[in-house]
């Protein structure tokens, strides 16, 4: 009959890890923090048996390859923790990694025998001399350390869970609504800025001002019909002077916009645009990329 190693314990630990938090409804949607905010991450993490376990939280930004770490702290009940501050705007990836830790197995079995008064540690001095070679405890205490960041026995891994970090004002800030026509156009508002900034306001924020469509152009207070004259809905995207990266030329340039916005930074405002995804049916897109759009048998938009 094959005899069993003194260490086959090592091998292929059985390790869980599991609710997983920061994780918005199971980890379909990523958790939003603001950048500068520390992230702190905790997971349950256990093994069979009375073995001691280890682990990272590992982060990075979506799309770029290496991983950072940061070691696991215990804060009971196989719960862990660890944190990190995102040093950068966008997608961050996390994950937790867990192993088997015989280094610091080893070393709880000896504290506790040790602080009990038991002086035969003949067993636990052998397993030390098989993990670390020949040396004292102490001089095992130290390596211990090294050995486990280095050496991760039967590592598992958690799912990826997803990290949206983003500024300040997407967490908070005044807005103001305002509709660009209302104030003279790209002109007007740029020139207002300093007076809403004044009041307290952090964001200005327009509807869309892309070119308005006058096919079925609706008038005022919703009317089917719209007079001359009536502008029609910033909403009823698309008409001959382009559609959505094109500016409606009753408001201004390319080049006023630009001065709107400047004149917002200078101001200590930030310009937020509705993004509108509805067209007209005067959208050029309508020629241009007719597969883009979905119709009904007889040819009509649905």
């Amino acid at each position: 009959m094959p005899r069993l190693s003194t260490l086959s314990w090592m091998a292929a630990p059985r390790i869980q890890i599991q609710d997983l938090r920061p994780c918005v409804d199971g980890g379909r949607y990523p958790t939003k923090v603001s950048l500068g905010d520390t992230v702190s991450a905790s997971a349950t993490v256990f093994r069979d048996g009375h073995g001691k376990v280890g682990g990272v939280l590992r982060f990075r930004r979506s799309g770029t390859r290496r991983w950072q770490e940061v070691a696991l702290q215990p804060r009971g009940n196989d719960r862990f923790e660890a944190a990190f501050v995102p040093d950068a705007l966008g997608p961050w990836e996390l994950r937790f990694q867990a192993w088997a830790d015989p280094y610091a197995t080893w070393l709880d079995e000896v504290d506790r025998k040790r602080a009990g008064g038991q002086s035969d540690l003949g067993g636990e001095l052998s397993e030390g001399e098989a993990l670390f070679g020949e040396g004292t405890v102490e001089e095992w205490r130290d390596a211990a350390v090294e050995l486990a960041a280095r050496k991760r026995h039967g590592s598992a891994k958690s799912p990826v869970v997803g990290v949206d970090v983003e500024r300040e004002f997407a967490r908070f800030g005044a807005w103001y609504e305002l509709f660009p026509r209302s104030w003279g156009g790209f002109q007007g508002v740029a020139n207002v800025l300093p007076d809403l900034a004044a009041l307290g306001f952090d964001v200005i924020y327009l509807p869309p001002v892309h070119p308005i469509g006058v096919a079925h152009r609706k008038g005022r207070n919703n009317a089917e019909a719209a007079r001359k004259g009536d502008p029609g809905s910033p909403w009823a995207i698309g008409a001959a002077a382009g559609g959505h990266d094109a500016l409606d030329p009753d408001l201004g340039t390319d080049a006023d916009f630009d001065a709107m916005v400047a004149a917002a930074s200078d101001a200590g405002i930030e310009i937020a645009l509705d993004f509108a995804i509805q067209c007209s049916p005067d959208h050029p897109w309508l020629v241009g990329h007719p597969e883009w759009f979905e119709r009904r048998p007889d040819g009509t938009l649905k």
